[in-house]
């Protein structure tokens, strides 16, 4: 369903996709609002149930980028709800989190991993 780098993810539990319309708008001095159109991004935000911690470790470095701020971005491919098709873009990764569930055999188990793919 969705591919990170050349690399294909297990398939979220969770899927839920933003459109953002971006405008750049102002008030000129009669108090007139004006808004110009700047750009159409997309906002994923993902969550898996009951991950392996070695699974949550290569999702997690996918996302981390490369140290620096230049190097935080990556491509992601992703099923699109506006085109109805495949859509390839230019994402980073917000907060990420794994919620514990219990040790079993001195291993984590997670029951909940999240976080937000941001269109650069």
């Amino acid at each position: 369903m969705i591919i990170i780098s050349g690399t294909t993810i297990p398939d979220p539990s969770t899927f839920e996709i933003s459109i953002l319309d971006g405008t750049k708008s102002w008030r000129s001095s009669d108090y007139e609002f004006h808004a110009e159109y700047v750009a159409t991004k997309r906002k994923m935000r993902l969550g898996w149930r009951y991950m392996t911690a070695a699974d949550i470790a290569i999702l997690f470095q996918l996302v981390q980028g490369v140290t620096g701020i230049s190097g935080m971005f990556f491509e992601v491919q992703y099923p699109d709800p506006q085109t109805g098709a495949n859509r390839t873009g230019t994402f980073y990764a917000g907060d990420r989190s794994a919620s514990g569930i219990d040790y079993q055999n001195s291993i984590m188990r997670y029951k909940e991993v999240k976080f937000s793919l941001i269109e650069q």
